[in-house]
């Protein structure tokens, strides 16, 4: 997932608000998901660290990373969204991607076991998971989003499910595993 995907998918939401007269949201959109990425994948890297358990545990904070995105996003667009229904979609969006992150998952939990070379390898894996998850956590968010604004929609009406059911579409009509993928190469390219 380039800089550029990320800020189209933030100018799109930001057109579908019409609040297009402020030229500066959209950066701060793409700039709020790149960060919380980033945090992600240093808790990856860190529990990867750990033999077995560090893995799972990285996971999860990496979605308490994905929860607290959207709240910063939400406020950021002045969307008043309860925190439940947040934590809601997230763990929703976050389940529908952890499809393709549990091979990763099992190799990583594997690597961790063998000291010195195997825990930086884990490390590697999971900090690249959970970047890549929480990236594309939010681009799913904003495309989410944009529908809803598209459809002229009040979305504080909207009910969890209805925001999940949305963001389930997304993920089955975007080429997600693309975005993953450009995702992990660009955490890996990061790291050199």
């Amino acid at each position: 997932m380039n800089e550029t995907n990320l800020y189209k998918a933030a100018w799109a939401l930001v057109q579908a608000m019409d609040k297009t007269v402020d030229k500066s949201l959209p950066k701060e959109i793409a700039e709020i998901v790149k960060f919380h990425s980033k945090a992600a994948a240093v808790s990856g890297v860190a529990g990867g660290w750990i033999p077995g358990v560090g893995s799972i545990l990285a996971v999860i904070a990496g979605g308490g990373f994905v929860w607290s995105m959207y709240v910063r996003i939400n406020n950021k667009i002045e969307l008043p969204f309860s925190e439940n229904v947040i934590k809601t979609v997230a763990s929703g969006i976050v389940t529908n991607l952890a499809a393709g992150v549990i091979g990763g998952l099992v190799m990583s939990t594997a690597l961790s076991f063998l000291p010195g070379i195997g825990n930086v390898g884990a490390s590697v894996v999971v900090g690249g998971i959970c970047y890549a998850v929480t990236l594309t956590a939010g681009f799913v968010y904003l495309k989410t989003l944009t529908i809803i604004f598209k459809g002229k929609a009040d979305p504080t009406t909207l009910t969890a499910e209805d925001l999940k059911g949305i963001a389930k579409s997304v993920v089955e009509n975007e080429d997600i595993k693309s975005v993953m993928k450009e995702a992990k190469k660009e955490y890996v390219a990061s790291e050199k």
